[in-house]
């Protein structure tokens, strides 16, 4: 993790309570913190099933950041939502039959003030600039 951010904007979540949360999974996990955006996110985390692993690792997780005016609501509301969800997704993604990992799934979760919205995609749909 990249820990320089532009001002005005914060991770919303740290390392320790993300591999917490990911328990078991956190090690077959990449995680891949987007330090160079200069303007807050409203989707803040990202989790992406690649069936490519030679190319790139299969289980992925983008951690976007927040504005910092945000911060304290989104962990006291959205953060326990989200962690619960992606850790679950993180789980049945590296149980699944072989048939889902050889397509690309995508799941993706916006915040609204303290409302949580999930989106997922799968195959065709999943890549990147279909969003």
């Amino acid at each position: 993790m990249h820990s320089r951010l532009a001002p005005g904007v914060v991770w919303p979540v740290d390392p320790q309570t993300l591999r917490s949360a990911l328990g078991e999974a956190a090690t077959s996990v990449e995680v891949n913190w987007l330090f160079w955006i200069k303007q807050p996110s409203d989707r803040p985390v990202e989790a992406t099933w690649t069936p490519l692993p030679e190319v790139l690792p299969g289980l992925q997780v983008t951690i976007r950041p927040i504005a910092t005016d945000d911060l304290q609501v989104f962990r006291r509301t959205a953060q326990p939502e989200i962690l619960h969800d992606l850790a679950v997704w993180c789980r049945q993604a590296l149980a699944a039959p072989e048939g889902w990992r050889l397509m690309r799934h995508n799941r993706r979760w916006t915040v609204h003030g303290s409302e949580v919205y999930a989106a997922e995609r799968s195959g065709v749909d999943a890549l990147p600039w279909r969003w």
